[in-house]
């Protein structure tokens, strides 16, 4: 059951986030309740977190950079217990979602949550999240001082790359765009 509220609510972040906090965190709770995995509760701790976010995000904006703070620890929390259970898909995710939350705060640990995104997508074959960290680390590095700007260009260029192997995988209808 908890594996069912966690994919509802996941799928209704965007669509209904309030809705998608109060079903994650049922799923968390049903999910406490039974023998489960560290990658279950980390996945469903992680995407209640995003539900929180984009939920303050688009209900009151005047709070979401508290939310990012509160956020942050819950997502470092995250990020050890799927890198101590080898979870490298929450480790990648929760990492980057941690360099983001920074960059928005204007943290420069922004940088070591990219860089720790990269190196778990890399270890597990994540090319999405893997393009992603190098594309977020080029935006935050451009926004530093001028001598982050050439690694800037290093990391856009192998977001691009890797874009680019990503898509080359991909059949032709999922290359197209949606409408």
């Amino acid at each position: 059951v908890s594996h069912q509220l966690r994919d509802l609510g996941t799928a209704r972040i965007h669509v209904n986030a309030a809705a998608a906090v109060r079903i994650l965190e049922r799923s968390r709770e049903v999910l406490l309740t039974t023998p489960h995995t560290a990658r279950q509760l980390c996945m469903v701790e992680y995407q209640g977190i995003m539900a929180e976010l984009v939920k303050s995000w688009r209900e009151a904006r005047e709070s979401f950079l508290s939310t990012i703070e509160r956020s942050i620890p819950k997502l470092e929390e995250i990020f050890l217990r799927a890198h101590r259970g080898r979870c490298v898909n929450e480790e990648s995710g929760a990492a980057i979602i941690l360099g983001a939350c920074c960059a928005v705060l204007k943290k420069r640990t922004a940088l070591s949550w990219f860089s720790r995104s990269i190196a778990a997508a890399h270890r597990a074959g994540q090319l999405e999240f893997l393009w992603k960290a190098h594309l977020d680390l080029a935006q935050f590095c451009l926004t530093q001082e001028q001598k982050l700007w050439e690694g800037a260009g290093l990391h856009a260029q192998e977001a691009q790359r890797l874009i680019d192997l990503d898509l080359s995988r991909r059949r032709p209808e999922e290359r197209s765009l949606r409408e």
